[in-house]
């Protein structure tokens, strides 16, 4: 698994000794973005499928108007009845006021023949002052890994939403 910015954060993440709320706790709380304020984006980035015993991982970024709006990077946990699994991170966001500041992710990805398969992952933002994260992003793709966990590595794509 490649080194990342977010490799401590996301272990400690992993772990259980760092809860997904602790990661948003650090920025304040704003108001639910509407349907008609929702930026649509696309995003790409590196997939590496797991190996027997050995997680995954995901790495890439969400772009908007060709501008870079977060950087994530994830861990992709192998169901044990077949192929996909889920996935858990953390989301740096890289535009804005906010700039720099961490948000989890969680999500689920299927497998498919040779190496293809599709995901989705929520992004979650800070909630209320007495509530935990909110979803913020929304993000759908598919990727393609064709030698699984050996290199060369593969690659995902797909768009996001703000909800």
């Amino acid at each position: 698994m490649k080194q990342t910015t977010l490799l401590l954060p996301l272990a400690l993440l992993a772990c259980g000794l760092l809860a997904p709320d602790a990661a948003t706790a650090q920025s304040p709380a704003r108001p639910a973005a509407t349907a008609s304020a929702s930026p649509d984006g696309f995003a790409t980035g590196v997939w590496d499928l797991p190996g027997p015993g050995i997680p995954g991982d995901l790495s890439g970024r969400l772009f908007r108007k060709g501008r870079a709006v977060y950087e994530i990077d994830a861990v992709l946990v192998p169901d044990a009845s077949g192929p996909g699994g889920s996935i858990l991170g953390m989301a740096r966001l890289l535009a804005g006021p906010k700039a720099g500041s961490l948000r989890t992710l969680k999500g689920r990805f299927s497998g498919g023949p040779r190496g293809r398969g599709s995901f989705q992952l929520t992004i979650f933002g800070p909630g209320p002052a007495t509530g935990g994260p909110v979803p913020r992003v929304f993000l759908k793709g598919t990727y393609h890994d064709p030698n699984g966990p050996f290199l060369p590595l593969g690659a995902f794509q797909g768009h996001w939403k703000r909800r």
